[in-house]
């Protein structure tokens, strides 16, 4: 199974988030959006992974986070991945990171104790939005997410993370919960 870690978002935020990038889809640019149903924020890829190693995950990360207790987090702001230059991957920004750093540090560390490797990359909270696959209009673009630098979602509250399985099409992936953990 191809796993990861996640926490999804309520139906109504992902309704706001696809209505928030609009103004994004009519810059002259390729962008292979995200499909409101896939947007999620991923706290660990694990990759492939057996049955009985998904089955120990679930249970570390149960017995991990189960005083973590649930939080808030406020979604605000447009950026790019890797940088300005040559923009990549459009996402949305995350305030209040300091729980949600905390919740990735003990499932990175949970993980980590299950076999699998740690990031090397540092944890930046975001909500990816959108691939660039070609670019016509890079200033346009880049001048276009400046504006809604500032545009903010409001504030959702976490109070579980989701195992997940990715199932990959030609269309896009499509993701199965497969166990939701209370925080």
């Amino acid at each position: 199974m191809r796993v990861f870690v996640a926490i999804e978002l309520p139906e109504e935020k992902k309704e706001q988030l696809v209505l928030g990038r609009k103004s994004l889809e009519k810059v002259n640019a390729e962008v292979k959006w995200i499909e409101k149903n896939a947007i999620h924020f991923t706290l660990k890829f694990l990759g492939e992974v057996s049955g009985s190693k998904v089955e120990e995950i679930k249970n570390n990360l149960r017995h991990a986070i189960s005083g973590f207790g649930p939080f808030k987090i406020n979604i605000k702001g447009f950026g790019v991945f890797p940088h300005y230059v040559n923009p990549r991957i459009i996402w949305v920004g995350i305030q209040e990171r300091e729980k949600l750093k905390q919740l990735h540090q003990i499932v990175e560390e949970i993980c980590f104790l299950s076999g699998f490797e740690k990031e090397k990359r540092d944890f930046i909270a975001h909500l990816s939005l959108g691939r660039v696959r070609y670019l016509k209009d890079k200033n346009g673009l880049i001048q276009k997410i400046k504006e809604l630098n500032t545009l903010s979602f409001g504030e959702i509250q976490i109070k579980e993370i989701s195992l997940m399985e990715s199932w990959l099409y030609p269309s896009g992936a499509k993701y199965t919960c497969l166990e939701k953990i209370n925080l």
